[in-house]
C-alpha cells in the first residue's frame, strides 16, 4: 500500500485510503495508537489492533464513561467537523469502539462521539452514503475509560465539569475510591485529580448559579469552599445568593440575554459571605442592608420620649438568613459594653 505525502505518520489515513481504493489494509505493527502521541502509548498492552470497519452509526451507542455528554451535542458543536467530512467525502480519522453483548447495538464508542454525531447528522440530512469509520479494540472498562480520558484532554469543548463527573464515576467504578491509584493510572498529578473530584462534589446550587455548566472551572470550588468554610449563617447567606443568581440566569437565558459572567458570580458570592453591617450610621439611627444593597431594616435609637423603632421596608427582598444575620448584628450592638 503506497503512502501518500503528508500522511506518513497517520495510520488512520492510510487505512481510509486503502478502503477507498479497494485495497486490503495491512495490519500495522506495534501499538496502533502510537501515532496519537506518547500519552496514549501509556495504555501499552491494553490496546491491541483488531480491525477497522465502515459501519452504520446506528450500530453504536455512547459510553457512559465518556466525559463528553453525547445527548448535549448539537449541530453547532460539530459544524466544523460536519463540513470537513462533507468536503473530504469521508471520515478520515477512525473512532475507537469496543464490542458489546447487544446484537442490535454491537459497538460502544470509546473515543469519537463528535465523529459519530457528524456522520449520523449527515446521513439524516441528505447524505445517506456516509458511514462511520471505527477502530475496533478489545478493552476492559478501566482501559476504555483511560483511553476516552486521554482523547478528551485535548478537546477544548469538553468542560471541566464533564471531566470531573467522569472522574468521580471512575473513582468508584475502577479504583475503589483510591484517588492516588487513579492519578497514577491516568498519569496525572494527584492535586489535579483532587481538584476535579472537588468540582464533581460541588453543591448543585452553586453550579446553577453559573448558568452555563461549561463555564465552571476546577478553580471555582476552591474559592467557594473558602467562602463557606465557617458554615452556619455564612454558608446559608452564600447559598441564598447562589439561588438568587441562578434564578436571574434562568431569566436571562429565557430572554436570550448574556448570562452573568463567572467573575461576577464569584464577586456576588464573596459579598454574600460578608455579614451584614450598618450601611448608614447616624447619631440616632442606622440602616442594615443585604449584600446586594437592598434594605433590610432601619433602626432608630430610643429617646427620653420615644422608644426604639425598627422599620422594615414594605417589600422585603432580603433572604431569611440575611434578615437573621442583620438582627444578630443589631442585638450585638444593643448589648455591647
Amino acid at each position: 500500500m503506497a503512502r501518500k505525502p503528508g500522511f506518513g505518520a497517520s495510520i488512520a489515513s492510510e487505512v481510509v485510503d486503502a478502503f477507498a481504493s479497494g485495497e486490503t489494509p495491512e495490519l500495522p505493527s506495534g501499538d496502533v495508537l502510537a501515532s496519537r502521541g506518547k500519552a496514549i502509548s501509556r495504555l501499552g498492552a491494553d490496546v491491541q489492533y483488531e480491525q477497522f470497519e465502515w459501519i452504520d452509526p446506528a450500530l453504536c451507542r455512547p459510553s457512559k464513561q465518556n466525559a463528553r455528554l453525547y445527548d448535549d451535542l448539537t449541530y453547532e458543536d460539530c459544524a466544523d467537523l460536519i463540513e470537513s467530512i462533507k468536503s473530504e467525502g469521508r471520515q478520515r480519522m477512525p473512532a475507537v469502539v469496543r464490542r458489546t453483548d447487544d446484537p442490535e447495538i454491537p459497538y460502544e464508542i470509546v473515543a469519537g462521539s463528535r465523529r459519530h454525531f457528524a456522520i449520523s447528522w449527515l446521513r439524516s440530512n441528505n447524505y445517506p452514503e456516509f458511514r462511520y469509520l471505527v477502530d475496533v479494540q478489545k478493552l476492559d472498562d478501566e482501559a476504555a475509560f483511560r483511553l476516552s480520558d486521554l482523547e478528551n484532554r485535548a478537546r477544548e469543548d469538553v468542560s471541566d465539569l464533564e471531566r470531573a463527573r467522569s472522574y468521580a464515576m471512575a473513582l468508584k467504578a475502577h479504583y475503589k475510591g483510591d484517588a492516588t491509584a487513579m492519578s497514577e493510572r491516568l498519569g496525572m498529578a494527584r492535586a489535579t485529580v483532587y481538584r476535579y473530584l472537588a468540582l464533581a462534589d460541588l453543591n448543585p446550587d452553586f453550579i446553577a448559579a453559573f448558568g452555563d455548566p461549561k463555564s465552571i472551572t476546577v478553580s471555582h470550588p476552591r474559592t467557594i469552599a473558602t467562602l463557606i468554610k465557617e458554615g452556619g449563617e455564612t454558608l446559608q447567606r452564600v447559598r441564598d445568593e447562589a439561588l438568587r443568581i441562578a434564578d436571574e440566569q434562568v431569566q436571562l437565558r429565557s430572554s436570550a440575554q448574556p448570562l452573568i459572567l463567572p467573575a461576577e458570580v464569584l464577586s456576588r458570592l464573596k459579598n454574600a459571605a460578608k455579614p451584614p453591617r450598618p450601611l448608614v450610621i447616624e447619631n440616632t439611627s442606622f440602616t442594615m442592608c443585604s449584600a446586594d444593597g437592598s434594605q433590610i431594616f432601619t433602626y432608630t435609637r430610643p429617646t427620653t420620649k420615644k422608644g426604639m423603632t425598627i422599620a422594615l421596608p414594605p417589600k422585603l427582598s432580603a433572604t431569611r438568613s440575611e434578615v437573621e444575620a442583620a438582627f444578630k448584628v443589631l442585638i450585638e450592638e444593643l448589648f455591647k459594653p
